[in-house]
């Protein structure tokens, strides 16, 4: 670890918990934030649910945190250049957030770049509380819905990736007994394929009351494309979900592919193309033990480009919807997705290629990468996006000269099928395989 401070010392910071005061919680860096550190309702009504002690163990943290000049209260500010990137300010104090976890991201967050967070899970008391709590899990006999195991499974598979990717770096003891675990709890989660074509397509039931575009009809105008298969995001999360690329011509397009080659050569935003969005739906492990896509949507990213009357870009608006575990499944929300505009708080990453949830950044000289920096949304986006917001990195990340820029199938998920096979070939899977096949406890129906 950097600066050769000990794990101790490194988490100390998350371990306390910090109730805001009437005032502060009118912050709007606080937005979304939780009151008490302590498991929600989720997956039942009881807090102390085995479950919802599982998600509390992977997903809640008080995370501390510097802010940008986007909220005001954080001053005074001081500029940082971080990782190589450009100047950033950032508050001079460190403030705190409770963070809920229920949202569209990884557990055991941060773990760009370092083993921080799946670290924290074998520390106690929140190993042993975890243990138990999977224990119970792995005990119970009764009825859970198979959305409620999907949406499980898909966390508890995470945390197993996580822990493995990180293992050289964690008690060898204890992670040997929660792979064990984890690996177990995937097994007995696991629906049939049937089962899983039929679970609820999110984006559709969400569409209407969030006016989500028209990405998967017959007669829609976006285009699903792709370029290069391997996609950073699907990296990210370990081939667990798989993300999908559209665009939306600013007018109707007969020749659809003669379109697209003219984005080949093009590395700002084409005078033709009025938007983009980005959707991530997660893959999920039958009970023959192997990985298929599935058609529950964890987050969506779009960009509008607005143009003057000359044609020049004027702006780009963003969006961002996040799945919300516990709106799903309450119903609370149709399709469960919450809406976040650029104002909306938000982490910046660490770098361009970070897509986790609160990683550290470097903001002091020692180098030590503990507390995350917290700005609106859209300066999030324009970390890697630039400041305008407006790169496609499906075009601009390329060679125009090699490959074949293709049209998908947007009703047969074509890219998720080349993220499976992808995935099946990594350690982490092989390892989750064994541990699979060795299950043969109760299950859930």
């Amino acid at each position: 670890m950097s600066g050769g401070r000990t794990l101790a010392a490194m988490i100390a910071c998350y371990a306390v918990v910090v109730v805001p005061c009437a005032r502060c919680q009118q912050r709007d860096y606080l937005q979304g934030a939780l009151k008490a550190d302590k498991p929600q309702a989720v997956y039942s009504r009881k807090p102390a649910d085995s479950w919802n002690r599982i998600f509390y163990a992977l997903f809640t943290r008080t995370v501390c945190l510097r802010l940008t000049p986007d909220f005001g209260e954080g001053r005074p500010f001081h500029p940082i250049h971080d990782a190589g990137l450009r100047e950033l300010s950032v508050s001079d104090r460190v403030f705190q957030r409770i963070e809920s976890g229920d949202l569209g991201i990884d557990p055991l967050y941060p773990s760009f770049l370092d083993s921080l967070g799946p670290s924290r899970l074998f520390i106690e008391p929140r190993y042993s509380a975890f243990r138990e709590a999977l224990r119970t899990a792995l005990n119970e006999q009764g009825k859970r819905t198979p959305l409620k195991r999907a949406l499980m499974q898909a966390d508890l598979w995470a945390a197993y990736d996580l822990t493995f990717q990180n293992r050289r770096s964690l008690d060898a003891v204890r992670s040997g007994v929660i792979l064990q675990m984890l690996g177990q709890m995937v097994r007995k989660l696991a629906l049939p394929r049937e089962e899983i074509v039929k679970l609820p397509n999110n984006y559709s039931i969400a569409a209407a009351r969030l006016h989500l575009p028209d990405l998967f009809s017959e007669r829609s105008q976006w285009i699903e494309v792709e370029w290069a298969p391997n996609r950073l995001h699907d990296v990210s999360a370990n081939d667990r979900r798989a993300t999908r690329v559209f665009l939306k011509p600013s007018s109707e397009v007969v020749d659809q592919h003669g379109f697209l080659e003219t984005l080949r050569y093009d590395r700002g935003v084409p005078e033709g193309l009025e938007a983009v969005a980005l959707v991530t739906q997660c893959l999920l492990v039958d009970t023959a033990g192997e990985p298929v896509p599935s058609s529950i949507t964890t987050e969506i990213q779009l960009r509008q480009f607005v143009r003057t009357r000359e044609g020049h870009l004027s702006k780009t608006e963003i969006a961002q919807y996040q799945l919300n575990r516990r709106d799903i499944l309450a119903k609370t929300r149709a399709g469960g997705l919450i809406r976040f505009d650029e104002g909306d708080p938000a982490y910046l990453p660490a770098a361009g290629n970070d897509f986790t949830f609160a990683s550290g950044l470097e903001v002091s000289a020692s180098g030590e990468r503990d507390i995350s920096v917290m700005g609106s949304l859209r300066a999030r986006c324009s970390r890697c996006h630039g400041s305008d917001v407006a790169v496609l990195f499906t075009f601009s990340q390329h060679d125009p000269e090699i490959g074949q820029i293709k049209i998908l199938n947007s009703r047969k998920n074509e890219h998720a099928q080349y993220v499976v096979e992808r995935k099946t070939k990594l350690p982490s899977w092989k390892s989750l395989r064994g541990q699979l096949q060795e299950y043969e406890g109760p299950r859930y129906f």
